[in-house]
């Protein structure tokens, strides 16, 4: 099951606070998908998904809140439903102005409880969410641009930043960012798709982090291994223009646990001169013998 599938069988699954919700949300799946056409004076809703349970909530609260026959026929991976004769139904949930050919936002959503329902309702139908552990994107879809620019609106109401794109002749309404798609995500009820997309982005930085401190640390390495390198090569030239036995006793020192041991550090190699000393007294011994190798 895809994420936004998970998403939506919450979403259904979750009771609607109160019955004017049920209204709301029969009116935000119904515009955010499908047409009406009228012939011969009647009109007719139809709508194709892939979605069973989203057609079956449309059939479920159509008939329980309005007196219409509902027909629901499956076609191989998909299913059409048809309501005929919703003129009264479209009235009631004032999804077509007066001499508008498309959706609208119906005028009624005043309450924050309806405009949670109906933003659910359009998800059902409309909307879609990649799973957190690819990338963060939500979306709602509808092919009705005076639609999509009032629902932008309704997100402004949570002050929640919304953008929008055309995509094939339809508009999309976006989120992107993982903490404004949490905010959306709890708008409209879905408290576990919540938790899965916050998980999953701790578990990102938490590899992030882990993989900038690897890094970190291999470019130290790396550095490390160079400078070694660099050492020993200044103390090869020294032994073979005037022998490291020339040099002063501290340096004698230095230059052969360098030469014997190019793979350890400078701290290793503080701790193994008799009496041990610090970091930086070795790097400034370090240095005396590259500058006596570079005269050389």
């Amino acid at each position: 099951m895809s994420f936004t599938s998970e998403v939506k069988k919450e979403l259904l699954d979750a009771p609607l606070e109160s019955e004017c919700c049920k209204y709301s949300m029969l009116a935000g799946i119904l515009s955010f998908a499908g047409s009406v056409k009228t012939a011969d004076g009647v009109m007719t809703y139809s709508l194709i998904t892939e979605n069973k349970t989203v057609a079956q909530k449309i059939v479920y609260l159509s008939t329980k809140l309005f007196v219409v026959n509902p027909t629901l026929i499956e076609k191989g991976n998909v299913y059409l439903l048809t309501i005929p004769d919703v003129s009264l139904m479209i009235h009631e949930l004032d999804l077509i102005k007066w001499g508008d050919i498309g959706f609208s936002l119906p005028d009624n959503l005043q309450s924050e409880c309806c405009i949670r329902s109906y933003i659910k309702g359009a998800f059902l139908s409309g909307g879609s969410v990649t799973s957190p552990e690819k990338r963060y994107h939500l979306e709602f879809v509808t092919p009705h641009y005076h639609l999509n620019m009032q629902f932008q609106e309704l997100f402004e109401h949570f002050d929640i930043p919304a953008k929008w794109i055309i995509r094939k002749s339809k508009y999309v309404t976006y989120f992107k960012d993982n903490e404004i798609i949490c905010d959306v995500l709890a708008l409209m009820g879905a408290g576990k798709a919540v938790i899965e997309v916050s998980n999953t982005n701790i578990v990102k930085n938490v590899k992030n982090n882990t993989n900038r401190i690897m890094n970190c640390e291999n470019a130290n390495m790396d550095k490390a291994i160079n400078a070694a390198l660099k050492q020993a090569g200044a103390i090869e030239i020294i032994d073979e223009k005037i022998g490291i036995k020339s040099l002063p006793e501290n340096l004698q020192q230095i230059a052969y646990l360098r030469l014997e041991n190019k793979d350890l550090s400078l701290v290793e190699i503080a701790q193994m001169l008799t009496p041990p000393i610090s970091k930086s007294g070795v790097n400034h011994r370090m240095r005396k013998l590259i500058e006596i190798s570079l005269k050389l």
